[in-house]
């Protein structure tokens, strides 16, 4: 009993001296932390359905351009229109994988708040490797990208764990407020003049066609007013969503600065209720991106 009592004396005792080496927050994994990372990366994959629609709403717009003046064949106008649309043709994957890479940082994070390793991922090594300006992404928001994958590519190599947690926010929170800012100003600037000026051109075409056909053809217009009624609701659904992102997106920084402003004392009780409230408006703010294209 004696040799019992003296080997649980010893464990605790290791157990207690291994807290206080792990991390400046104590034994306990920061529960918040995981919960942050949880619900921003889940939250992040809507944002694969913005960056595709970029494209998407300047084809609908040119072709509301184009059959307002039909002068051609089908397979001109898709030629006019592709060629019209081919900055953002080339732009949506990179910005889909310049996004992917914020969303695989915060499940590392995740991870390592519990402990875990970190997966090396080799697509991402290699998309940020072979990464080339565009004019969207911008300099600030590449060099973001290449910065953070950097960081998760040596956590993966050097088997980082929980103890390296603070030291990972600390390393990359200015680039997380970049490419956050850079990806923010896409959805609320240039994805909204497109939205804008698709609603320009329907509106533009739609009045043209019932002016054409309400004397001769009253019914015709009604049922191209109505069409054009359902066009105007699906792009102010599509404004309201990409909106909904652009405050996710500042949750999503505001919460990492919160977590680098107190990152060795990432287990305490005011942390965990500042970064709780970003999750709690997260959640909210996720449910108006809905599936809309």
């Amino acid at each position: 009993m004696r040799v019992a009592r003296l080997l649980s004396l010893n464990l605790f005792v290791f157990l207690a001296f291994a807290c206080l080496q792990f991390a400046a927050g104590g034994c306990s994994s920061p529960s918040a932390v995981r919960r942050y990372t949880s619900v921003s990366t889940a939250a992040g994959e809507r944002f694969s359905e913005i960056a595709n629609d970029l494209p998407g709403s300047c084809q609908r717009r040119e072709r509301y351009h184009l059959f307002g003046q039909w002068q051609s064949d089908l397979d001109s106008l898709d030629g006019q229109t592709a060629e019209a649309c081919a900055k953002y043709t080339r732009a949506a994957p990179r910005l889909v994988a310049a996004h992917r890479v914020l969303t695989r940082y915060l499940a590392a994070l995740g991870k390592l708040s519990a402990g875990d390793l970190v997966a090396y991922d080799k697509p991402l090594d290699e998309f940020a490797k072979t990464l080339v300006q565009t004019d969207m992404l911008g300099e600030d928001g590449i060099k973001a990208v290449k910065s953070i994958s950097e960081v998760l590519m040596e956590a993966a190599s050097g088997g980082w764990r929980r103890k390296q947690l603070g030291a990972v926010i600390e390393k990359t929170n200015p680039d997380i407020q970049n490419l956050t800012a850079v990806l923010r100003g896409i959805v609320a600037e240039d994805y909204a003049q497109l939205l804008e000026s698709e609603a320009e051109a329907a509106r533009k075409f739609y009045l043209g066609k019932i002016r054409d056909h309400r004397e001769e053809e009253p019914l015709t217009a009604v049922l191209v007013y109505e069409k054009w009624r359902k066009e105007e609701d699906a792009i102010e659904s599509r404004r309201e969503a990409a909106g909904a992102y652009v405050k996710v997106l500042e949750r999503i920084a505001a919460g990492h600065q919160d977590l680098y402003d107190h990152r060795s004392e990432l287990d305490s009780k005011d942390v965990k209720k500042l970064v709780l409230e970003h999750v709690a408006s997260i959640e909210e703010l996720v449910t108006n991106v809905r599936v809309l294209y």
